[in-house]
Formats: C-alpha cells, sequence, structure tokens
C-alpha cells in the first residue's frame, strides 16, 4: 500500500461523505467512488476526451462484438428523462433474490456493466 500512496501522480484529497439530502454533492460523491466516469467517458491515450459521462467507450469482445458504454448525461440522448425511481431501480432489478446470472452466449446481447456490484448500495 506505501508503494501505491507514494506513486500516485498526486496526494489523496480526503472530503467527508456528503449529506444524503445534498442530492448534486452525494450524486457527485457516488458517481465517483463508483468510477463512472472511467467507463461513461471516451478516452484517447490516456486523457478523456468529449463530454463527461456521454458514454460511447468501446470494448472489444473475443468473438469481435464491440459494444460502447451509454450516454449518462442529462440530455434525451442519455438518461435526462430519468426519473430517480427508475434509474436505482435498473441497478436493484439485480439485487432480487431471483436473479440468477446466466452464461451469455457468444452473439447473445453482452453488458460488461459490473451490475450485481452496485446493486446492493445504499440510495
Amino acid at each position: 500500500m506505501n508503494l501505491i500512496l507514494n506513486t500516485m501522480p498526486e496526494k489523496a484529497n480526503l472530503q467527508p461523505i456528503p449529506y444524503r439530502n445534498n442530492i448534486i454533492e452525494y450524486g457527485r460523491y457516488m458517481a465517483t467512488a463508483s468510477g463512472c466516469i472511467d467507463c461513461h467517458t471516451r478516452h484517447e491515450k490516456g486523457k478523456f476526451v468529449g463530454e463527461f459521462y456521454a458514454g460511447g467507450t468501446e470494448f472489444n469482445l473475443s468473438d469481435g462484438l464491440i459494444i460502447r458504454s451509454s450516454n449518462l448525461t442529462p440530455h434525451e440522448t442519455g438518461i435526462g428523462t430519468w426519473t430517480k425511481e427508475q434509474f436505482v431501480a435498473r441497478f436493484k432489478a439485480y439485487a432480487d433474490s431471483v436473479y440468477t446470472p446466466h452464461m451469455v452466449q457468444t452473439g447473445d446481447f453482452q453488458s460488461i456493466m459490473p451490475w450485481t456490484m452496485y446493486a446492493y448500495g445504499k440510495v
């Protein structure tokens, strides 16, 4: 851990967790802690390009299929028409005790989003 902490490009800027009723700051905290920007913002040569959270990052799967990350911006092309309840329900669908992950066959719909990893978080 010492090696990691001492080779980071900048010192950690630790902040307290915002209050949940401050929805803007709490949302920023959740998106940052979850690392959403890493997949949902395009990048080239290690630098983000384009609008943050606009999606479009390409993932090349082993069967030659390319999938792209979704647009999470508040525009019509993103999730701007979603309610908070719809957004949370998308994740919570994978926390249901009857959900069983299945093997995805070549050519089937693919997702690399770790839904089950985020399904049990508190909102």
